[in-house]
């Protein structure tokens, strides 16, 4: 029987043919696709889907799981051991003890043989894809290692003589080969099957204590990291230990720590100190139990654990001793304690919950009879209230239920998974929604559900009044409603009341609140302060407008025309909307423009300012902003539309300067944004020539310059219709510099040969990966044709690349000529 589990709830149970044993088993975590591998060749493809029915949605009820394929593939006759996904190319990968390897391939939605291989020496005992989905790695019993690519090609292979493996992962960066030795050890390789180190087993003495690994993961960080710092390769033994390392060259991995067996009775923190600081290795019990764990849950003061019998464990934390035990007729799913571990509530694997006192693990007397235990049937999730013990929210099928010690609240239709319950307020997550699109999670796929005693507090607020609401919070006391009949109280205005019930939540930065308005005589500030208190700050700002009767002044000064101090008015008010009205209502050449242009200009509001200065006839104000913002396209289109030839020199003399300051990115960018491409290209191919003249350079990196430069250029030649340099005499004066640049005598080598440079590293990288691939007579060629660039590429990198191609070539002639031009060189 297979078992599908979303977080906490059975979802499905998927029965296998035959009772057939399973084996191996793989999750498609991208596409959702589980991969099941069995006796006698049994290979299944799963895929679970979310039912989509609107109805379900609106109501926020549960949606039920479909099983969308169930596929099983034909091609193993004997058991399947090892099953791996390719995430990134779609492709699943299944071997059997036979040594078949099969790689499957969806094709219009079902999964088809792509192909096979049958190595027929011994059997695979390891696969993994690296990160990208471009190799996979596959290991065998005997010790040979095969690396091949996704399109079927081996690209290397290695006997590993005397070496029984076990398990296989590549590095994030696909650079590191890690392989599991059978006998415990752990040994680094290189991509290319060359031998690095051996890791260092920490948690037992592997040279004494050979413990085979049975588990072995490397994360990549697809799905982020909390810091940089963060374990991602973890080692599983036999005998149940782990060991998480930060890397492969971590020294003391990431904690050191005393195990204890499920069957031991631990006695105490002092035992377990000593064990630690003691250099000698700290004895663990291996015995395999009888009645292994399920489940558990901790808090600060105390550790229960649950088995498979119905048996759970209490130990005292941090002392670690083992003081109770208690027993439920079933196997336990989900256990949790409330926040002053008194209480224990248990979901076993029928659904039923039932709550069990601890008080007396604890040093507290109990309080609950036999009889008054609490239990419900059909509960897959509960969440114990982290500021009340007595309050536990519950899920029922689709329903929520609150409890208040043994005595439920009214359910409420919900299908959220319950994260966490405080201050009167669940809240869950419809995680249903959220598996349907994964990609695009919106805030209305959590939801806040209050309790009765909150909602029943705001009922009486708004329809009765404060004073019985109050009375009402006095019979069910919590800082929560204490707070609510305080912020309704300062709505009217009644800091009396606030005080009083801010004092009643021991909320203190409240009661200075209060106290402070006390100390305000001006009405209106006061409720301005309140209403910032609440975040109204429109209204805040509203009612501090109106006191300062700036409004009313705005009114007598359109009687008396007075424009001036209308604009004034706004400015204080910070009224930029009317401002730019009064752009548009204003004349041209009125002389108020620039007033209304220095107030947004002072305030950074580029475009308005602008407007209104040339709306005065003031244009050089307008571009002088424009520059000194770094807006060069809207200064470029002013000096365009009033044949302001200055503005190109000015372009030209910042653009030099930044060069000089070793700024030349920034420079291009100005010039880019200016439409100055032929001089942006320049500076980015001196730019190019700087990356490509360091000593350890990045040539991927280089020909993305020379490509970004070639770019540029043709960007330029597109400003032109036939995209030629035109005459210099059909240009105006600012026009001249646009196309061509501070000096007229453009470079034809940069204008007509823009490409050469990317050209020329695409060949030199292209060559080496053809090399590196076993192509050999293709990297020749590359290379011949790479002594047309050594004008971009150094002669000695061009000529011993091409001898050592054209000897791996056997074309000695081509070797030879390329070892005497090596010779005659200087360097």
């Amino acid at each position: 029987m297979l078992y599908c589990q979303i977080v906490d709830k059975v979802a499905m149970q998927i029965a296998i043919p035959n009772n057939t044993k399973i084996h191996s088993l793989d999750w498609n975590k991208q596409d959702g696709y589980i991969a099941v591998g069995g006796d006698s060749g049994l290979l299944k493809v799963l895929k679970l889907d979310s039912g989509n029915d609107a109805g379900f949605k609106t109501r926020k009820l549960v949606a039920t799981s479909n099983l969308s394929m169930n596929q099983t593939l034909e091609g193993h006759s004997d058991t399947i051991q090892v099953l791996t996904w390719n995430e990134m190319h779609k492709k699943l990968t299944t071997s059997d003890s036979n040594g078949v390897i099969i790689v499957w391939m969806l094709y219009k939605g079902a999964w088809y043989e792509e192909m096979i291989n049958n190595r027929k020496k011994s059997t695979v005992v390891g696969m993994s894809w690296s990160s990208d989905g471009q190799k996979i790695c596959i290991i065998y019993e005997d010790g040979a290692v095969i690396v091949g690519c996704v399109g079927g090609n081996r690209i290397w292979g290695k006997e590993l003589k005397h070496t029984a493996l076990c398990g296989v992962q590549w590095s994030p960066d696909g650079k590191l080969l890690v392989f599991a030795l059978k006998n415990g050890e752990l040994h680094l390789y290189d991509n290319q099957g060359n031998f690095v180190m051996k890791i260092n087993i920490l948690c037992h003495d592997s040279q004494y204590d050979p413990t085979p690994i049975i588990g072995l993961a490397w994360y990549n960080g697809t799905g982020g990291l909390m810091h940089s710092m963060c374990p991602t390769l973890a080692l599983c033994f036999e005998n149940g230990k782990t060991q998480l390392m930060r890397n492969e060259s971590d020294p003391i991995g990431v904690a050191r720590s005393k195990m204890f067996h499920i069957d031991d009775n631990p006695t105490g923190a002092v035992d377990i100190i000593e064990d630690l600081d003691s250099a000698t290795k700290i004895p663990v019990s291996c015995h395999q139990t009888v009645d292994p764990i399920c489940c558990l849950t901790s808090t600060d003061t105390c550790l229960v654990i649950g088995r498979e019998s119905g048996l759970l464990q209490y130990y005292v934390l941090p002392h670690i001793v083992l003081t109770n035990r208690f027993k439920i007729p079933t196997r336990p799913h989900k256990i949790t304690i409330n926040c002053n571990s008194t209480k224990l509530s248990v979901i076993d694997v029928s659904g039923v919950m039932t709550v069990i006192d601890i008080s007396a693990g604890t040093g507290r007397p109990s309080a609950n009879a036999e009889g008054n235990q609490l239990e419900r049937k059909d509960v897959w999730a509960m969440c114990w209230a982290s500021d009340n013990p007595q309050l536990l929210a519950i899920m029922e099928k689709t329903r929520m239920y609150i409890f208040k010690g043994m005595y439920p609240e009214e359910p409420v239709a919900c299908s959220g998974y319950i994260c966490s319950f405080n201050a009167l307020e669940v809240e869950a997550i419809l995680l249903d929604e959220v598996i349907d699109n994964p990609e695009k999670p919106t805030k209305d796929y959590l939801i806040k559900l209050e309790i009765k005693s909150l909602r029943d507090t705001r009922q009486l607020i708004e329809k009765v009044g404060i004073n019985e609401a109050a009375q009402f919070v006095e019979d069910n006391r919590h800082p929560r409603l204490w707070r609510l009949v305080a912020e309704a109280a300062l709505k009217e205005m009644n800091l009396n009341m606030a005080d009083a019930c801010f004092v009643r939540a021991k909320d203190y930065a409240n009661v200075q609140f209060v106290k402070k308005l006390r100390s305000v005589n001006n009405e209106a500030i006061r409720e301005a302060r309140v209403a910032t208190y609440f975040r109204n700050f429109d209204q805040a700002e509203k009612i501090l407008i109106e006191a300062d009767r700036r409004t009313s002044a705005i009114e007598y000064y359109e009687l008396a025309k007075n424009t001036s101090k209308i604009i004034d008015c706004y400015y204080y008010l910070e009224d930029w909307k009317n401002l730019e009205i009064m752009i548009d209502q204003l004349p041209e050449g009125d002389p108020i423009l620039k007033k209304i242009g220095d107030m947004f200009a002072s305030n950074a509001v580029h475009m308005e300012a602008v407007k209104a200065y040339t709306k005065e006839g003031k244009v050089k104000p307008a571009i002088d902003l424009c520059i000194d913002h770094n807006r060069w396209d809207v200064a470029i289109d002013l000096a365009k539309k009033y044949n302001i030839t200055k503005i190109s020199d000015l372009l030209v003399k910042y653009t030099n300067h930044l060069v000089e300051k070793n700024q030349i990115m920034t420079a291009i960018d100005i010039n880019v944004q200016a439409k100055f491409y032929l001089q942006a290209a320049e500076h980015a191919f001196k730019l190019a020539n700087m990356e490509a003249a360091k000593p350890n350079r990045n040539l991927t990196r280089v020909k993305k310059h020379y490509v970004y430069a070639a770019r540029l250029v043709e960007m330029h030649k597109s400003l032109s219709p036939t995209g030629q340099i035109k005459n210099c005499f059909e240009f105006k004066p600012y026009q001249l510099v646009y196309f061509l640049g501070e000096n007229p005598n453009y470079d034809p080598l940069l204008y007509d040969n823009a490409w050469r440079g990317a050209e020329a590293y695409h060949y030199f990288i292209l060559a080496q990966h053809q090399l590196y691939n076993g192509k050999i007579h293709d990297a020749l060629c590359i290379t011949y044709k790479l002594q047309d660039y050594t004008d971009f590429v150094s002669e000695s990198e061009i000529y011993s690349l091409l001898m050592l191609t054209a000897c791996l070539d056997r074309s000695f002639e081509i070797c030879s000529k390329a070892l005497i031009k090596l010779k005659s060189l200087e360097n």
